[in-house]
């Protein structure tokens, strides 16, 4: 994972704009954004107030690697779990398909589905959004730009663990759920978005279909040429997905030439990793081919 310089985001042209609107449409309050230095103070004290009493704006939204986990956790296929616990929809501003949580109660007083008297039921398959609390991500061309959310009774106590954004994605186990997401995530930072408002609802809702009910999608896959592992599956939907926009006229022209790709250098405890954007003859192959 390669976290970004929050001044970075300031050379995006018309990010501050688009970032304000989305924290006045969602109610989203924030201290500070966290760079790859900079730290948080931060111990869960399990009052579970973050998994009750959700307003209609900030309803948690499930990305497909937390479907698929989620699902297996409670053995039960990828439909039957957006059936039963979310609500997939278009978002009003992107058109884009999101699965949301449901919650249980009314809108006044209400809690996750998965809150029990100890706490989370499924904590060790808790999607991504839990994971990262207090911390919220945006995802620009390979990087992570890291949010100190400021709204939990449960940060800046006296006597706070010190974290750095790489130390709190590792503690929480975040780190195949940010990889395996990003790989979808990149593509989205090419398109052509008014291009994709543009497609009709039914060609948006395939698209959530092939996102969130994964178990559907590799239904449509023949067996021999299947993914199984993880890992296989997502890079099978990212492929799905790219063809999706390509052929939809919804990415960039010139993005079968570019791919944002990481680089290792050194050996030890000198390696380190980082992430660039090159030109390259892309020749992709997806893991299954659907009918």
């Amino acid at each position: 994972m390669h976290i970004g310089d929050p001044g970075d985001l300031k050379k995006i042209d018309g990010f501050a704009n688009a970032y304000a609107e989305n924290c006045r449409r969602n109610r989203l309050n924030h201290k500070e954004f966290i760079g790859p230095r900079d730290r948080f103070n931060f111990t869960c004290k399990r009052a579970n107030m973050c998994c009750k009493n959700f307003s209609s704006n900030d309803r948690i939204i499930i990305e497909p690697y937390d479907v698929l986990r989620l699902s297996r956790r409670l053995s039960i296929s990828t439909g039957k779990f957006l059936e039963q616990y979310a609500d997939l929809t278009l978002d009003d501003h992107t058109h884009f398909p999101v699965a949301l949580l449901k919650y249980k109660g009314n809108r006044r007083r209400n809690k996750c589905h998965f809150l029990r008297s100890y706490g989370c039921s499924v904590y060790e398959d808790r999607p991504l959004r839990c994971r990262l609390y207090p911390l919220g991500r945006i995802l620009n061309r390979g990087k992570s730009y890291f949010i100190h959310i400021g709204n939990c009774i449960c940060e800046d106590s006296p006597g706070d663990k010190s974290w750095g954004a790489q130390e709190w994605t590792d503690a929480s186990g975040a780190e195949d759920y940010l990889d395996y997401q990003g790989c979808i995530s990149d593509i989205f930072s090419f398109a052509d978005w008014d291009a994709y408002r543009n497609l009709n609802k039914d060609l948006k809702h395939m698209l959530g279909e092939a996102l969130c009910n994964i178990d559907g999608f590799l239904e449509k896959i023949p067996e021999i040429s299947r993914p199984v592992s993880d890992k296989e599956i997502m890079l099978s939907l990212k492929c799905w997905i790219e063809g999706f926009f390509i052929d939809n006229g919804c990415l960039e022209s010139d993005y079968r030439t570019k791919k944002v790709v990481k680089f290792t250098a050194g050996t030890g405890a000198e390696k380190s990793e980082f992430t660039g954007l090159i030109t390259v003859e892309k020749k992709e192959t997806p893991l299954g081919v659907i009918k």
